[in-house]
């Protein structure tokens, strides 16, 4: 009787996890129009040819500003709150990065991340808007990676002669 009853409350919390996890993973309209925001502010900065790095990389902390707050307020199911959550947290790796002025690549990782999950994101309705811009968000991860960020040597002789570290995903 001991392990039956053992059994029973097993399955009945997990019953209740399943039932909570399903609740947290339904995708609102408020949800997907957040969202569909967020994403689009995203990949407007990411897209921008502002060619002053300082000023591009001020554009995506930008867009980025309260994302995860906005992904937990929606309750926005996993695969879509954490091609936010990693696009912004690869805008935060690389913010670091460069005001370092140290070449790190976690950023490279981390917009990786994106386009895997991008790639995961259901095509099918109601989802077809969100996946369409899933795949401009990866797209835009994907502009990230291929730009080639310029940092100044220090010391004179590397400063005169114009030298400096160039970090770019591979």
């Amino acid at each position: 009787m001991y392990s039956f009853s053992r059994s029973a409350t097993a399955l009945a919390l997990a019953t209740s996890l399943l039932a909570s996890n399903a609740q947290a993973q339904a995708f609102t309209d408020t949800a997907q129009q957040a969202w569909l925001a967020r994403s689009e502010r995203l990949i407007a900065a990411a897209n921008d040819a502002d060619p002053d790095m300082d000023s591009y990389i001020a554009g995506l902390k930008s867009a980025c500003g309260g994302v995860n707050g906005e992904a937990m307020a929606n309750r926005m199911p996993n695969w879509a709150g954490i091609q936010l959550m990693a696009f912004c947290m690869g805008v935060n790796d690389l913010d670091k990065t460069y005001r370092a002025q140290k070449v790190g690549l976690a950023y490279c990782g981390d917009l990786d991340q994106v386009i895997r999950a991008a790639r995961k994101t259901p095509s099918e309705p109601p989802f077809e808007a969100i996946y369409a811009s899933s795949q401009r968000l990866a797209a835009a991860a994907e502009t990230i990676k291929g730009t080639s960020f310029t940092f100044d040597q220090t010391g004179a002789f590397n400063k005169a002669l114009g030298r400096g570290k160039v970090m770019r995903c591979k």
